[in-house]
């Protein structure tokens, strides 16, 4: 059996979803047989749930958390969730060493446990699993995913959002020779329950069926006008990928020479 560490990146102000986060994970992953350790800023969960607290210090980027953390991590691979991703279902242990399997067979850097966005091409349909060629967009990305620890401290060290390190560690990877692998159903049950720091009504939902208190008066709920605009920035994104993705990286480029 491989083991595995599972790490949740957060940060101070997303400290409301901590409990969320918990009480699902507890719900539909009970029996979990890796250590589980919450990554943010300055302040420690108050619920004994986590393994581990790593405590990054205040005004840190995304992948500066990031990089700590790998640092405190001892096994080969890890799985590294957000910590908006609530589980909605139960999360079955031989399906997931069955996935530490294929990643370790096929000397993936990465392996993407939800189809999103779909691979570019099938690898093996007896294992069920694709691979996103290089230069795919969102080729790294924050999926709920198994890493290769090493793997992914190649894009820990950044300086930069969630959101750069998706963009620029996807243009990373091009450089690098392990595949990054995808499953062709979506196997991890989870609801991406926040955007844009507003909860999405499915997440609300999941939070209501399982009696867990969310706090409305610090996160608002997403609005009809919120979706559309979301919507819509989805729509551009799937017509003109390379374009909108290269604009918002000159732009990232422009604003760190600035500073």
């Amino acid at each position: 059996m491989l083991k595995f560490t599972l790490i949740v990146m957060s940060c101070d102000k997303y400290s409301d979803l901590w409990e969320p986060f918990v009480k699902c994970f507890e719900h539909y992953w009970p029996d979990c047989p890796a250590p589980v350790y919450l990554v943010t800023e300055t302040q420690e969960c108050k619920n004994k749930f986590f393994t581990k607290t790593i405590m990054c210090g205040s005004d840190t980027e995304w992948t500066d958390r990031l990089d700590y953390a790998l640092t405190q991590i001892e096994t080969d691979f890890l799985i590294m969730l957000c910590d908006d991703y609530l589980l909605c279902d139960r999360v079955d242990n031989n399906v997931i060493q069955a996935l530490l399997d294929i990643a370790k067979r096929y000397d993936a850097g990465n392996l993407r446990m939800v189809p999103s966005p779909p691979p570019t091409k099938i690898i093996s349909q007896k294992d069920g699993i694709g691979e996103y060629a290089k230069s795919t967009q969102y080729r790294i990305a924050t999926q709920a995913g198994i890493w290769r620890k090493d793997y992914l401290m190649q894009f820990s060290n950044m300086h930069t959002s969630i959101w750069g390190f998706e963009r620029l560690g996807s243009a990373m990877s091009n450089n690098f020779s392990q595949p990054i692998l995808c499953v062709l159903r979506h196997i991890f049950p989870f609801v991406d329950a926040v955007h844009k720091g507003k909860w999405e009504r499915p997440g609300v939902s999941l939070c209501e069926r399982n009696n867990i208190i969310i706090d409305l008066e610090r996160r608002d709920v997403m609005s009809e006008k919120d979706y559309t605009i979301a919507h819509a920035k989805g729509f551009l994104i799937s017509i003109f990928p390379n374009l909108v993705t290269k604009g918002i990286n000159v732009v990232t480029r422009l604003k760190r020479a600035i500073k």
